[in-house]
């Protein structure tokens, strides 16, 4: 009874800025992983004795399907939060609840954020699936799990011509 329904969100200005608070709160999670990622990857950070079998495991190129240093699941997280709140702008752009510079402002963050997010995926992994519509329920889940993994040079490409494509 005290859970908003989806179809009663972004409403407001208001909503729209605490999605993208909430956002920050889960990309500020995944700031441990990318350090892990890319410093012990690099050889900018070293392992001891003491390190946990996760680090060690990472320090020496041999992850584990278990190791929670790469497991994907925070990086989508992000994503499909991303892409949950830009349809969501775009919707609220539409109804006139934003001005163009509220929706230019907040959609260029959040765009800049996904590809971002995707661009260390692609860094750390070589290919993701590179999905941009929100999934909102299961079956939605269930018909991308299907869809092919891209290269990073694929995913490149398409990340600058998003990158070109925000409002400024």
């Amino acid at each position: 009874e005290e859970v908003v329904e989806y179809k009663n969100h972004y409403k407001t200005i208001p909503d729209a800025d605490n999605a993208i608070l909430g956002l920050y709160g889960s990309f500020m999670k995944l700031a441990e992983q990318v350090v892990v990622l890319n410093e012990l990857r690099g050889d900018l950070i070293d392992v001891t004795e003491n390190s946990s079998i996760d680090l060690q495991e990472i320090n020496s190129n041999r992850p584990s399907p278990t190791n929670k240093y790469v497991d994907k699941t925070l990086f989508y997280n992000i994503i499909q939060n991303c892409n949950d709140i830009l349809v969501n702008l775009d919707k609220m752009k539409e109804k006139n609840v934003l001005t163009d510079g509220q929706y230019n402002e907040r959609f260029s963050d959040v765009g800049a954020l996904r590809c971002w997010t995707y661009l260390q995926m692609g860094i750390q992994f070589g290919k993701v699936i590179y999905i941009t519509d929100p999934l909102v329920d299961i079956e939605e889940v269930n018909q991308n799990n299907s869809q092919p993994p891209i290269e990073f040079d694929e995913l490149l490409k398409r990340l600058i011509a998003c990158m070109e494509t925000l409002p400024t």
